[in-house]
């Protein structure tokens, strides 16, 4: 049982019912294993410190551990086990974290998944489910977002030293680092991953092109459970965090939250002792 510290925060239970689906972000390609987000992020920082405008972005990001990173690759995995079929060994899992299961590439390499993209995998649940990064990653783009437009009563434009990412990178985590839907994905008939699929166009040095994307959806009406934790002290109150919340009936989690998908409505209320 988890041991809540409540000397030093205060916690908050939290339940986000989406009402438009949420599509998947981790990206399920043959190298994966070789290119995930954390070890590029970190490439393009310790390459380029912040001489570049456009890994900026990562430089205000909460660290990740070595061990986390594993962490997260290895729910994947789980995903990609469904996904072809084939159950690893606890031997081939450990070489695959490592990116060094040969035969796993091979087997992505043989499937049509190229711009796919899907949702963690909870092997007790048997459910896809959400990596706590990106709540917090909601929770900042919200603060942005506010910060640029809360009003003083006389009119003048203010920022809110809450509404800042920096604030939520401070005071504010998810106790739990994996959260499951309580909705399987949708799926065809055959019990196949049912995918969206969209085009994307983007600027290449030969010019303009335009892509197929797809991804794994879980449908409206799904919803996710968690603990918050928030800094005793800190300026980060329940009325912020309700505020913060609030912002997910206009952008919401997943692919293409800017275009409305993965819109949310929220429940939130304060743990006690």
């Amino acid at each position: 049982m988890r041991v809540r510290n409540f000397s030093f925060f205060d916690y908050y239970k939290v339940k986000l019912t989406f009402i438009r689906s949420v599509l998947a972000t981790n990206p399920s390609d043959p190298n994966i294993l070789d290119t995930h987000i954390i070890q590029r992020q970190r490439k393009l920082i310790l390459e380029h410190g912040t001489l570049k405008k456009e890994i900026n972005k990562y430089l205000d990001q909460i660290q990740i551990s070595v061990e986390r990173g594993d962490e997260e690759i290895d729910n994947l995995i789980s995903r990609l086990e469904d996904i072809t079929g084939y159950v690893l060994s606890d031997d081939e899992r450990k070489l695959a974290i490592a990116g060094k299961l040969e035969s796993l590439k091979e087997t992505f390499k043989e499937l049509d998944i190229k711009g796919t993209t899907v949702f963690f995998w909870d092997k007790e649940k048997n459910l896809p489910a959400i990596g706590d990064h990106m709540i917090l990653g909601f929770l900042k783009a919200a603060a942005e977002a506010i910060g640029r437009s809360v009003k003083q009563k006389n009119g003048v434009m203010i920022a809110s030293k809450v509404f800042t990412q920096s604030c939520i990178n401070q005071y504010v985590r998810c106790e739990e680092r994996f959260l499951a839907f309580d909705k399987d994905i949708k799926r065809e008939e055959d019990n196949t991953s049912h995918f969206f699929t969209r085009s994307l166009r983007v600027m290449t040095p030969k010019g303009p092109r335009v892509s197929l994307a797809k991804s794994e959806m879980v449908e409206e009406g799904a919803s996710i459970d968690f603990v918050l934790k928030v800094m005793n002290g800190s300026p980060v109150l329940q009325e912020h965090l309700e505020t913060l919340f609030a912002y997910g009936e206009l952008s919401g989690i997943g692919q293409w939250r800017n275009s409305g998908w993965g819109q949310f409505s929220y429940q939130l209320s304060k743990i006690s002792e």
